[in-house]
């Protein structure tokens, strides 16, 4: 694989087609006799005549339409590998023996098709050149049984022989019949890996099927779990270098940035803005008419994609457990995180015996921990999931919704309705609920301090509103105040209704308190002396600080009325003299220097003076 290579136009996308069916009924033989290759290349699958690895190849017919062909193992032990081959397909290839008809895994591959929504396929009633007419005849009756009621009910039969070669024409036409499938290259990019290896002399390459979004070559792309970065050295599509690939199409990848021991099957390469691998997923499940009874906590193995993971299947559904053929909401609590998005199907199988239990599709990759005691509310907002309400991702997202970006991506850039709050997203229920709880904490803030003019804001952020950024939180207030429901005052917020109404009690001895400071001029009693005796001395005290009826300077109070003939005095001076020295100030004040040098710096704080050496000389912007 080499990015230097001038690029061979491909002639169209490829049409993936996986095959199936139970082992040793011609899927790899039958691959061998359209496209003239073999896909059995391990020795031990030489030496034992059967498929271990996943083989691909492509094959472009007369009308310029491509196929890749996925060609996946039939034994019972390698389902992992079945079901990773069969991610991504558009259509199957489902093979069933003429001489030995209908077996186990012709039933269990069907099923497991049916669950990963493959929708389109042909049938091959192989090795028909080791049966008489009238047996072939009879399995096809029997596969024709088997399909009813199923994805493949009206799909064509078509006898072949991959020693004779008969029935590859037709089987080629019915192929070529089948409908092409959408696929969506506007969602960013994804491929799960399902093959590794090092060629020599260009490193790590990574294969599988691009199941969404385009990548392009020297673009940084994540390994996923794990988000390790890595750059697309090069792209090859069917053996052709391409300077990009697109979804549904079979894609081979030279990576910098990690070790070819590093890469396994089941990991995913995914654009770097896909959000982090989940490991709870909320999903809608359909269990197998063949599986025993599933238990809510049973330990599963949950195949997506290419990989397979331990989890515990936990019922959602009334429904528990659930019965053969029932269908229901599950919730998958993984052992390790999935990279999973909405829509993506899955199967599940039991951990031990390994037998497959159903699948369905992932509704929510995020899901919150599922609680019984919120069974209905959990049914409901997976229901509306299902029927599109992108809303739903929002809400699960906590009281305070979501960061925008989050949103974005877990909404698909959808939900109507929903409200942007600064950098957060939330719904116009959530926008409610939390202007409504700020309210109410603004009205218990108003009844906990009742001399306070208003409630810090930074009071306010707390417990729902941590969940918000600041500048969400922020925006919370201007809506609220743009409204008429609050007014915002610099660093406090107050309701429009609310006013300070002293007590009887209060007012007294705010009048006892101003009395004494005014009469204590420029030398007041220490604190102790002169605290109020009411029930919130403190709030009294910043209440009339807040009136400008006494300053706290230094830990002392002083009236209004003495700071304002002291400012007078000194702004005197100045004009007469032009400068203040400490000296004088004592003089004027007839204070110590440990009580004259707060007044000093309080002065400079308020503009009416600024230091000048020793001095202090007045501030430009002060006259008497």
């Amino acid at each position: 694989m080499s990015h230097t290579m001038p690029e061979t136009p491909s002639q169209n996308s490829a049409f993936v087609i996986g095959t199936a069916g139970h082992i040793d009924h011609g899927k790899t033989s039958l691959v061998r006799a359209l496209t003239g290759r073999d896909l059995d290349v391990l020795p031990e699958e030489k030496e034992r005549g059967i498929t271990i690895a996943l083989g691909f190849t492509h094959k472009l017919l007369k009308s310029g339409r491509r196929f890749a062909f996925v060609d996946v193992p039939g034994h019972e032990r390698l389902i992992r590998t079945m079901v990773s081959g069969a991610a991504g397909i558009d259509a199957v290839l489902f093979c069933v023996s003429a001489s030995e008809g209908v077996m186990p895994q012709t039933q269990e591959h069907l099923d497991i098709l049916r669950l990963l929504g493959v929708a389109h396929g042909v049938v091959a009633l192989t090795h028909c050149d080791l049966v008489e007419e009238e047996l072939a005849e009879l399995a096809e009756e029997e596969v024709r049984e088997l399909l009813s009621g199923t994805f493949l009910c009206d799909a064509p039969i078509v006898r072949t022989s991959a020693v004779s070669g008969s029935g590859l024409d037709l089987l080629e036409e019915a192929l070529e019949a089948l409908p092409l499938r959408s696929r969506d290259s506007s969602q960013s990019y994804r491929l799960p890996i399902d093959r590794v290896f090092v060629k020599k002399g260009f490193g790590a390459v990574v294969t599988g099927t691009s199941l969404s979004g385009t990548v392009r070559e020297g673009e940084e792309l994540l390994l996923l779990p794990g988000r390790t970065r890595v750059r697309v050295r090069g792209i090859q599509v069917h053996d052709e270098n391409r300077t990009h690939a697109t979804s549904g199409e079979r894609t081979a990848l030279n990576l910098a940035g990690v070790e070819g021991q590093e890469l396994k099957r089941g990991m995913v390469v995914a654009a770097t803005d896909l959000e982090k691998p989940g490991s709870i997923l909320d999903v809608q499940y359909k269990h197998l008419e063949s599986a025993p009874p599933l238990k809510s906590n049973t330990r599963v193995r949950l195949l997506i994609g290419t990989s397979e993971v331990l989890a515990v299947a936990d019922i959602i559904s009334d429904e528990s457990p659930l019965l053969p053929g029932q269908e229901g909401f599950l919730q998958l609590r993984c052992e390790t995180p999935v990279l999973a998005l909405q829509k993506d199907r899955f199967v599940l199988r039991l951990e031990s015996p390994l037998i497959t239990l159903g699948g369905g599709q992932i509704l929510d990759p995020w899901a919150p921990r599922f609680r019984s005691k919120n069974r209905g509310l959990v049914q409901s907002q997976l229901q509306r999931i299902l029927e599109g309400d992108q809303q739903v991702f929002v809400e699960r997202g906590g009281p305070a919704g979501l960061p925008s970006e989050i949103a974005k991506r877990r909404t698909r850039g959808g939900g109507e309705g929903l409200v942007a709050l600064g950098d957060c997203t939330v719904t116009q229920n959530q926008l409610n609920t939390l202007k409504d709880r700020l309210l109410s904490d603004l009205e218990e803030g108003h009844r906990n301090l009742p001399l306070a003019h208003g409630i810090p804001r930074r009071s306010l952020r707390k417990s729902v509103f941590l969940e918000l950024s600041p500048s969400a939180f922020d925006q919370l207030l201007h809506r609220a105040a743009n409204k008429g429901e609050l007014i915002e005052d610099g660093p406090r917020v107050r309701l429009p209704s609310w006013s300070v109404q002293l007590t009887t009690e209060e007012t007294q001895e705010a009048q006892r308190l101003l009395q004494r400071l005014t009469s204590a001029r420029w030398t007041p009693p220490p604190p102790s002396e002169i605290r109020p005796k009411c029930s919130d001395p403190d709030g009294l005290i910043a209440y009339l600080a807040e009136e400008a009826k006494l300053w706290k300077i230094a830990g002392l109070l002083y009236s209004a009325d003495a700071i304002s003939e002291l400012k007078q005095s000194v702004l005197e001076i100045l004009s007469k003299e032009g400068s203040l020295s400490p000296g004088r100030f004592k003089e004027l004040t007839g204070l110590s220097r440990k009580s004259a040098i707060p007044l000093l710096e309080f002065l400079d704080a308020q503009g009416i003076t600024k230091r000048s050496g020793d001095t202090r000389v007045a501030a430009t912007s002060c006259s008497p």
